[in-house]
């Protein structure tokens, strides 16, 4: 999933059988929104996305700095020469406080789990699971756009702000 850090709202997602490894979904999840007209300056992963593929797709292709963090398992399989070339260093506080920024997606994982019945699923087969997601992330987007449009901007993070 790609999400908005500052308002924690999902911009894209996929949904993909468990085998498939978060790496290979970077290049799908950024042209989704690419092609919608949204302009970034900052990827911000965890390690699952940490691969020299996805550095090069970030700022040679969008034109964007990756903040990725480190895939330990990755140090031995290959040399990271290219961290030399990156933008932002890995280890100065401005990449340390983006990379907190983070911490919104994990914020919308809960809230889908948690307020919108992702924690226990209840659908079988990857079509069915495609629209359990997507119902529940337009659920999300519409309580936002309520929230805000009603001038109750702070009520845009909680579907259970509105429940009754």
């Amino acid at each position: 999933m790609v999400c908005d850090a500052e308002l924690e709202l999902p911009l894209a997602f996929t949904v993909t059988p468990a085998n498939v490894y978060d790496n290979q979904e970077c290049f799908t999840l950024l042209s989704k929104i690419a092609k919608g007209g949204i302009k970034f300056e900052y990827v911000i992963a965890d390690a699952g996305y940490d691969t020299k593929d996805n550095y090069y797709l970030i700022s040679h292709i969008y034109h964007a700095v990756p903040i990725i963090a480190m895939n330990r398992r990755n140090l031995k399989k290959s040399t990271r020469e290219f961290e030399s070339y990156l933008p932002i260093k890995r280890d100065t506080d401005l990449w340390k406080s983006l990379y907190q920024k983070r911490g919104a997606v994990e914020r919308v994982f809960s809230r889908l789990k948690e307020e919108l019945a992702l924690k226990m699923v209840k659908v079988r087969g990857i079509n069915n699971m495609k629209t359990h997601v997507a119902t529940s992330l337009i659920t999300m987007i519409c309580v936002a756009l309520v929230a805000i449009k009603s001038g109750n901007i702070n009520l845009s993070k909680s579907v259970n702000s509105f429940k009754y």
